[in-house]
């Protein structure tokens, strides 16, 4: 992750800091899970989205908080409930 000093936003850069993701979100950072090291949670506008490492967004920014639940899905809370997603962004029931 990089951070740009003027807007202090995040984004994501290659090994040879070419943007690969811009820098306009308010957080940026990988789940520890081994098993899917290529997604990234992101925050804009105090809200919680996931994205993959090209910036592919797996899911809008809807959610409260995003969490690894290292169970193969993610623990998300939107509005006080909790939501299982699995790491395509589908809501698990």
């Amino acid at each position: 992750e990089v951070k740009d000093k003027k807007s202090n936003k995040y984004g994501i850069v290659d090994i040879m800091f070419n943007e690969v993701i811009p820098t306009v979100y308010d957080e940026i950072f990988g789940l520890p899970s081994s098993d899917y090291p290529n997604i990234y949670v992101y925050r804009l506008n105090d809200k919680y989205g996931l994205m993959n490492t090209v910036g592919r967004m797996i899911t809008n920014a809807l959610y409260d908080k995003i969490e690894d639940n290292k169970r193969k899905n993610v623990k998300a809370s939107k509005d006080g409930h909790i939501i299982l997603l699995d790491y395509d962004g589908k809501e698990i029931k």
